[in-house]
């Protein structure tokens, strides 16, 4: 029983963790998403405003707007906000998931003391549990790599 809480335990401790670090990724994307936006909106709004000893002044705002969305675009690509979020959403469901399966497994042991898990039962949770891990940190290289491999080919 002690194994089957520990998995417990680890899967419960790292959804806290995976979801902060979800959070976190989710607002920098969706920061970086909305002030693209604004700052391509206000390009073609201060290049097309004609006020009288104003337009150089709009030219220069346009001017720095647009340089902004350069770096906006470019921080994006490079630290991949938007793909970190989704593939920790990803495991986060999958942790979830296994979590659940373990919580019907123990619904089907008796109450006895005497009882006794099954060790193949408990080693597919925990195989699961390591192949998660597994997935995350691959997903977690690929998305550190992607900017390099794409520097790399040009």
């Amino acid at each position: 029983m002690k194994r089957l809480k520990y998995i417990e335990d680890k899967i419960i401790e790292d959804i806290s963790n995976i979801q902060k670090r979800c959070n976190k990724n989710r607002i920098k994307s969706l920061s970086i998403g909305l002030l693209t936006i604004i700052s391509g909106a206000c390009v073609t709004i201060f290049l097309g405003l004609r006020i009288e000893y104003l337009e150089e002044l709009f030219k220069n705002i346009a001017l720095i707007c647009g340089v902004l969305v350069t770096a906006l675009n470019s921080i994006e690509k490079y630290f991949n906000y938007r793909d970190l979020w989704v593939g920790q959403t990803v495991h986060i469901l999958k942790l979830k998931a296994l979590y659940s399966e373990i919580e019907f497994f123990k619904l089907g042991l008796s109450n006895d003391k005497n009882d006794t898990i099954q060790d193949e039962k408990l080693n597919s949770f925990f195989s699961e549990y390591q192949k998660i891990w597994e997935d995350i940190s691959n997903k977690w290289s690929y998305v550190q790599k992607q900017p390099l491999q794409e520097k790399q080919m040009k």
